[in-house]
């Protein structure tokens, strides 16, 4: 299953490509012919602004368009489209008449619609294409250069909105679409997992869990150390894309499942961890100190407990830097940069010392530090355990494969998943 927007992606969504897209400019004579009469509107009111000029909508549906001049009475300006009783099996439709403006330019003036969002939209197409991400000062801007028109940011907006909403289609359309997306997945490869969760009374669409059929494969070949994280999407509904990553035999990352979901609690977080358990059934053996599997995450507590009820045989430790932030936030910095010898020490002696510098510090720092669980983040204290972190006490790799994903996160989600998945 493919969408057409999967290749648009073309360059960093950071950059801005200034480009006045040309194709939007029609020249529009008696005769001219559209597939469609939805099209042939749209550049039939686009013509007539291009221009300078303003019209008044006389008669418009299924079949016809025709425009008037705002001063009908003294103009003979007049614009008819029509789908000939012959054409209309396909669709086809052409311009059958136009009389040019005999009114004098200050009739044209300030003429509202060219501050619609379709006709801003149209001469946006190739740098919205190109930068999904685009600003509405970067709209304003570019009117300006272009046309010496001012428009205002809310119209930019709704501009860029409704371009991406035409290249997408609709949020709300693509939900009903995840069960078939599963059932093509799994069609491609037999053993590619997924789960979609819908609704138990409405039936509607809550959430999807992903691991391909490779990755599961995969999984034997990875170092037994994950990092799982979640963070929010930019579309309109805000979901959840939630992913475990792995570390490769030459230190490289692997994604090796993913999953979109409302929201961070403990019966979603349950929920993927559950599913990831059944996708991967080597965490859920019991485990000897040579095949532990480590799995490390933030603090959140929905995820902590999602792990615990789920994958009890793992051993779930913490992501250093969080804990760090969260120093930070409630201490300064000075306790944060005093947090680093504690996590990493690698004998009680030096830990010792360094609790002692933080007590002298600030002494709420140290009571929050001296309140942790030791066993899901001291170095020497995992290393007694018998097993290993491969050199990260941080969940850094899941960030950096967010941060991979960051372009795709703008769109609708059955769009994003299958840029992730191609």
């Amino acid at each position: 299953m493919a969408f057409p927007s999967q290749t648009l992606i073309s360059r960093s969504a950071s950059v801005l490509e200034l480009e006045y897209d040309k194709t939007s400019v029609v020249d529009l004579a008696v005769g001219y012919k559209w597939d469609n009469i939805q099209t042939a509107k749209e550049d039939a009111k686009a013509w007539v602004m291009d221009k300078g000029e303003s019209y008044k909508v006389k008669k418009s549906d299924q079949k016809r368009l025709i425009l008037e001049c705002l001063a009908a009475d003294t103009c003979q300006f007049h614009l008819r489209i029509y789908t000939s009783q012959a054409s209309r099996n396909t669709g086809s439709c052409f311009l059958t008449t136009y009389t040019p403006h005999t009114c004098p330019p200050n009739t044209h003036q300030d003429f509202s619609q060219r501050h619609a969002s379709w006709y801003i939209a149209r001469s946006h197409v190739q740098t919205i294409l190109r930068n999904r991400r685009i600003k509405a000062r970067d709209i304003v801007d570019n009117e300006a250069t272009w046309r010496g028109s001012c428009i205002p940011a809310k119209q930019a907006r709704r501009a860029i909105r409704y371009k991406l909403e035409q290249i997408d289609g609709f949020e709300e359309d693509s939900f009903a679409l995840f069960p078939d997306y599963a059932t093509e997945l799994k069609r491609v490869n037999s053993n590619t997992y997924v789960q979609v969760k819908l609704h138990e009374t409405t039936n509607a669409f809550q959430g999807i869990f992903i691991a391909l059929g490779p990755l599961r494969q995969a999984i034997c070949h990875l170092r037994h150390f994950l990092a799982v994280d979640g963070t929010h999407t930019r579309s309109k509904y805000r979901m959840i894309l939630a992913v475990a990553v792995g570390i490769d035999a030459n230190d490289e990352v692997l994604p090796v499942c993913w999953a979109l979901m409302p929201q961070e609690n403990e019966y979603w977080w349950s929920w993927f961890c559950g599913n990831m358990g059944q996708a991967f059934p080597d965490l859920k053996l019991p485990q000897r100190a040579s095949t532990n599997w480590v799995v490390i995450s933030d603090r959140e507590k929905g995820l902590v407990t999602g792990i615990e009820n789920t994958l009890p045989r793992i051993n779930h430790i913490h992501c250093c830097q969080h804990i760090a932030e969260n120093i930070c936030a409630r201490y300064g910095k000075a306790a944060k940069h005093l947090w680093w010898p504690i996590a990493r020490a690698t004998s009680p002696e030096p830990r010792q010392k360094a609790m002692e510098a933080l007590r002298d510090t600030n002494i709420k720092a140290w009571e929050y530090v001296k309140a942790l669980n030791t066993s899901t983040f001291l170095a020497y204290h995992i290393s007694a355990l018998g097993y290993s972190r491969f050199g990260h006490d941080t969940s850094n790799i899941v960030e950096s494969v967010n941060g991979i994903w960051g372009e795709f996160r703008d769109m609708p989600p059955l769009i994003m998943l299958d840029n992730i998945h191609t």
